[in-house]
């Protein structure tokens, strides 16, 4: 295995503990039972943050010197936005709230239109010039 191979790893290995201790903890106390659940969930969000920065730098850095250049920053928050929603979704449905995980999707569909008026504005100004 490489570095970046034995990190993984033990992030499942993290995975699986956790989902052991849940799994005992869960008939004895249901809060001690969602916060590791959670803590589990948030950190391993943040180590797949952190190892994919660098992947993300260097495709923003190739978008941008290509004629598509223009739109990758779109599509790159457009995925953050995603994944983040998403992720809250799933921790909501996690802790049995599906109000607020519904909320959440629905702030995050809210965000994916406002960031899409600029594209759309400017699909509309070029259609209205081809025509």
């Amino acid at each position: 295995f490489s570095g970046s191979d034995m990190e993984i790893a033990a992030l499942l290995g993290v995975f699986l503990i956790s989902a052991l201790i849940c799994a005992i903890v869960r008939e004895n106390s249901a809060l001690t039972y969602a916060i590791v659940g959670t803590g589990v969930t948030v950190a391993a969000f943040a180590f797949f943050v952190y190892r994919t920065s660098d992947t993300v730098r260097y495709c923003i850095s190739v978008a941008e010197n290509t004629s598509f250049g223009k739109y990758s920053g779109y599509i790159l928050k457009a995925l953050g936005i995603s994944c983040l929603t998403s992720f809250v979704a799933g921790v909501c449905r996690d802790l049995d709230s599906e109000k607020a995980a519904q909320r959440a999707e629905l702030i995050g569909k809210a965000e994916l239109v406002a960031l899409s008026l600029p594209l759309t504005a400017e699909l509309i100004a070029l259609c209205t010039k081809l025509i």
